[in-house]
């Protein structure tokens, strides 16, 4: 739990910096979640079928 803490903090002082308010951040942000989602694809929707029992069309 301890690491999850941290995490959560380290988000936090991030968020506060205001750096996020950025389009030019967010942007990236958007393009970088876009090319993990590409990447992880196919991992995503074994895990949608073993958990969930859903299909990639669902």
């Amino acid at each position: 739990m301890n690491r999850y803490n941290e995490l959560v903090n380290k988000q936090r002082t991030f968020f506060q910096t205001g750096k996020t308010l950025d389009l030019e951040f967010r942007l990236k942000a958007l393009k970088d979640l876009k090319l993990a989602i590409k990447e992880y694809e196919p991992r995503i929707y074994e895990s949608l079928k073993l958990e969930l029992n859903k299909s990639k069309f669902e």
